[in-house]
């Protein structure tokens, strides 16, 4: 049986045990991909958890949470996680997946959101910190192949997206600033 409401899930969760991390390659700006198998890439300190937003569709949630936790080979770091949180078949809810990483990603030189995320096609979310490269952003849109457009403010420096619908990638993201301009865009491979 699943926990009784979705923060708790997510608590639970990280309160679990550290799992087995299996490097994958290093992306172009040296950010380090891996797999973690059964379990938690780090010890999570419990009294540092922060949910920073939550969205939700209307059989799920997400949310982006903080924290600092010990990675076994790194030691102690700030960590950003996106968490889905779904219905546990027996009752109750569970987190499905994550996505997330430890530290400041990198600084760009034009308005950019750096999202981590997964489930598709069929169970789609992601979340990540927006860095407006000198600009204020205001609002984040995320256009899919398919044409599903999904969107999210900018509040608290983050956008994080859920939807129950099909997606195709690639994906888009679009900056805008308060007045509605765009000010940025890249899209996915």
């Amino acid at each position: 049986m699943g926990a009784p409401d979705p923060e708790t899930a997510v608590l639970e969760h990280l309160a679990g045990p550290v799992g087995t991390w299996e490097p994958g390659p290093a992306s172009p700006g040296g950010i380090q991909s891996g797999l973690v198998r059964d379990g938690n890439p780090e010890q999570a300190d419990m009294s540092s958890v922060r949910f920073v937003k939550h969205r939700r569709s209307e059989r799920r949630h997400v949310y982006f949470v903080s924290f600092v936790g010990t990675h076994p080979r790194l030691g102690p770091l700030s960590f950003h996680y996106v968490y889905p949180v779904e219905p546990d078949p027996d009752g109750g809810w569970r987190v499905l997946g994550g996505a997330g990483g430890a530290g400041d990603g990198p600084k760009r030189s034009a308005p950019w959101v750096n999202l981590g995320g997964g489930g598709w096609p069929d169970r789609f979310f992601a979340g990540g910190h927006v860095d407006g490269a000198g600009h204020e952003v205001a609002r984040v849109e995320l256009r899919f192949a398919n044409g599903v457009t999904l969107a999210d403010d900018a509040d608290a420096g983050v956008a994080l997206f859920i939807t129950d619908e099909s997606v195709e990638l690639p994906a888009t993201a679009v900056l805008f600033d308060r007045d509605g301009a765009e000010v940025g865009r890249h899209t996915s491979p």
